[in-house]
């Protein structure tokens, strides 16, 4: 009776790998998703950042469209001590500020639709300190829309990516 059953055990041990090898072997290539690029801002897409602390209380994609852009090299430094230098284009973010009636500030917060946030003093602001829409002539990811802070000369932790929200202070 044992030997029956082992018997029993290997002939189905070796239909389950008949089975298995039925494609003759060859794998079959998983699918591949295709990259598609994300519509942009600035192709007509409408969007609006929530703002406390300033006269309007929201930057919209219209509110952009009617400053002035800007085109810069900027070097984004990260925790790990490596830097990436990519040219951005967005809007000043004093002029943003301007825009919003924010003009007696002292710090303001950006905040990312996840949560994260910066605190970035009126001192960090220049004329590389923008609201980025694209890199490198691109526009942005979509987990990055609508905008992304860039501050050239700060450390990555106040480049703020999907910005969802300015607080004024």
């Amino acid at each position: 009776m044992k030997k029956v059953l082992i018997v029993l055990f290997a002939v189905l041990v070796l239909v389950t790998l008949a089975a298995c090898q039925q494609g003759g072997g060859e794998a079959t290539p998983a699918p591949t998703e295709e990259a598609t690029a994300a519509p942009t801002a600035a192709a007509g897409e409408d969007w609006s950042v929530a703002v406390t602390g300033a006269e309007k209380e929201a930057f919209t994609k219209a509110d952009y469209d009617t400053l002035e852009e800007t085109t810069f090299d900027a070097t984004k430094k990260k925790k790990d001590g490596s830097e990436t230098t990519n040219a951005y284009t967005g809007v000043l973010i004093t002029d943003v500020l301007e825009f919003l009636g924010a003009t007696d500030y002292e710090t303001i917060t950006i905040t990312a639709s996840d949560g994260y946030s910066a605190d970035i003093t009126k001192d960090m602001l220049g004329e590389k300190a923008i609201l980025a829409s694209e890199i490198d002539g691109e526009p942005l990811e979509a987990d990055a829309k609508p905008l992304m802070s860039v501050l050239e000369g700060q450390g990555g932790n106040t480049w703020v990516t999907a910005i969802a929200s300015i607080e004024v202070k």
